[in-house]
């Protein structure tokens, strides 16, 4: 019969690994539903903007670039200069630079007002974690493999109204949730080492997930813009770039207006 001592510390070591998936599946969902959107939203108000703005400047560069030689040599070839037409060309040869700046300034705007969604109080905030929390222990198909397929469905409706940051929401769900009871004070030597090695499994793939996403942006950017001397030196670089760029817009600019100048004296 097997020793009541090594089952009881199975059934412990369970506990711990349950308690530690727990957390890990609240930091990870914490990281991807929220963290991640107010660090990327500071970002892009320290950085992404002034790279924004210096993407454009280039783009702004190469167009005015290529109107300059398409005039010149209208120009020089004594054609009819047709400023429309020309436009229009433009519009063809750069659709490309103009489609990724639109989908870049929209990417901004995004990061930018995103969060503006979440309006919880402090109280309010730390009442959605408490309440994810539970519904984690209570229903998370990792942590309870044995449930009907309701609780997972309404589990994921959980996720759903933690991400949103939909405190009523995910407070009705809990009540719906406190339906489903999990047994786990099984006795059976073989049911406690598979239930172990599951969670153990889980809680491995978990940590891979916590990894990849602490090595993807924009996690990545923490310690640039958490450490001021790095970031003073970045926002400098981009500063200068801008001032660079705008400068030879500036004189391509210039150029045209010679050139066009020129065509009508």
């Amino acid at each position: 019969m097997p020793n009541k001592e090594k089952i009881e510390a199975m059934q412990n070591e369970i506990a711990d690994l349950r308690k530690n998936l727990a957390e890990l599946i609240f930091e990870v969902d914490q990281n991807i539903f929220h963290k991640s959107q107010y660090l990327e939203k500071e970002y892009m108000e320290k950085i992404g903007q002034l790279e924004f703005k210096s993407f454009k400047t280039q783009c702004a560069i190469l167009r005015v670039r290529r109107k300059t030689e398409i005039v010149k040599e209208l120009i020089d070839n004594n054609r009819v200069l047709d400023l429309e037409f020309v436009e229009k060309i433009l519009d063809i040869d750069f659709e490309e630079n103009k489609s990724t700046l639109q989908e870049q300034e929209n990417l901004l705007k995004l990061a930018l007002t995103q969060t503006d969604k979440f309006t919880l109080s402090a109280v309010e905030e730390d009442e959605l974690n408490s309440v994810y929390k539970n519904l984690i222990n209570l229903i998370n198909p990792d942590l309870n493999r044995e449930q009907p397929d309701e609780a997972n469905d309404l589990y994921k409706e959980g996720v759903t109204a933690f991400a949103k940051k939909d405190l009523a929401a995910l407070q009705e769900i809990m009540e719906k949730a406190l339906a489903y009871t999990n047994d786990f004070s099984a006795t059976e030597p073989a049911l406690l080492s598979q239930y172990k090695t599951t969670l153990e499994d889980a809680i491995k793939d978990l940590q891979g997930q916590q990894k990849l996403l602490n090595d993807s942006f924009p996690f990545v950017t923490l310690s640039l813009l958490h450490d001021d001397d790095q970031l003073n030196a970045k926002i400098h670089e981009l500063n200068e770039h801008i001032s660079y760029y705008e400068y030879h817009l500036g004189r391509f600019e210039e150029r045209l207006k010679e050139l066009l100048a020129s065509r009508i004296n």
